[in-house]
């Protein structure tokens, strides 16, 4: 949905965006990335967030860099937090998995699961 919202803005079909916040909008360094260029070359010449103030100025795209670098880093440690987490969880014996969308396949998080003996 984000990439084809972009493709759209490219395209001319529209110029802004409208957000709760930025970090809606940026939750990896690519995404930001994409939106500050389009800012820079003029497609995206309107952003507006209730909670977070933003002009086309120098200042205005480095505030908004600085938010997104900050949703990105949010993003990395919530990450590391929940894998730290599940680790301990396992390390106890505690059954833990977490299940895929359909809600019917569990889902490896990539963390070695001791065998169990019985």
């Amino acid at each position: 949905m984000f990439n084809q919202m972009l493709d759209e803005i490219e395209a001319g079909n529209a110029s802004g965006i409208l957000s709760w916040n930025p970090d809606r909008l940026a939750r990896n360094s690519v995404d930001g990335g994409r939106v500050i260029y389009l800012v820079d070359t003029g497609k995206i010449r309107s952003l507006k967030f209730p909670t977070f103030w933003f002009e086309p100025t120098p200042q205005g795209k480095f505030m908004l860099s600085v938010a997104f670098g900050q949703s990105k880093y949010y993003v990395d440690n919530l990450r590391e937090n929940v894998k730290r987490g599940i680790r301990q969880k396992l390390r106890r014996g505690d059954k833990c998995c977490m299940v895929d969308r359909t809600g019917i396949e569990p889902v490896t998080l990539g963390l070695r699961v001791p065998c169990s003996a019985n």
